[in-house]
C-alpha cells in the first residue's frame, strides 16, 4: 500500500479507486459502458475482486488485503463518486453486510466455499429479510418491551 509521510495510510485507495473503477463506470459519451445495457454488474465485481477492493479488511488467507477498517472507509467514500445508486449499494452489501459475519464467525469450510469467491468477485452475495408485519421493509419492524422483574433493561 501507499505511504503518506512514511506512514502507511489509506491514501493509495483514494488515488487508485477512482481511476480503477469510478472512471470505468462513469464512462464518457462514446465509450462502451461496463455496466448497464452493454455490460454487467458481474464484470464490475470481477474488476473489484481482481484489484482487492472486495476484501480490503478481510483476511489475507481468503483473498483479502488484511488492512484495517480505515482503508474500507476510503473505498466507501470513493463509491460516492459513482453516478448511480445501485452499483455502490451492491458493493456495500457485498463488503459490509454479507461477508463480515462470514469472515469473523464462519467455519473454515464456509470461508473457503463462500468468503474466498466473494472477495475475488466470483460470487455475489445477497441478503434476504422477511419480518412478521414488515416483510422486507426493515424500517417498519416493531418491537415491544415487557417488564418482568427487575433488570437494567
Amino acid at each position: 500500500m501507499g505511504k503518506c509521510c512514511t506512514i502507511p495510510c489509506p491514501c493509495v485507495l483514494y488515488i487508485t479507486f477512482p481511476s480503477y473503477l469510478v472512471g470505468v463506470i462513469n464512462h464518457r459519451p462514446g465509450d462502451q459502458p461496463l455496466c448497464g445495457p452493454m455490460g454487467s454488474i458481474a464484470q464490475v465485481f470481477k474488476l473489484l475482486g481482481k484489484a482487492g477492493f472486495l476484501g480490503v479488511n478481510k483476511p489475507v488467507e481468503y483473498g483479502g488485503l488484511g488492512l484495517d477498517f480505515s482503508y474500507s472507509i476510503a473505498v466507501s467514500e470513493e463509491l460516492g463518486n459513482i453516478r448511480c445508486g445501485g452499483i455502490p449499494m451492491a458493493i456495500g452489501v457485498q463488503t459490509d453486510m454479507a461477508t463480515p459475519a462470514l469472515a469473523r464467525f464462519g467455519s473454515e469450510e464456509l470461508k473457503k466455499e463462500f468468503l474466498l469467491p466473494s472477495i475475488t468477485g466470483d460470487k455475489v452475495a445477497c441478503l434476504g429479510v422477511s419480518e412478521v408485519g414488515a416483510g422486507s421493509d426493515v424500517a417498519t419492524i416493531k418491537t415491544n418491551v415487557v417488564r418482568k422483574g427487575v433488570s437494567m433493561w
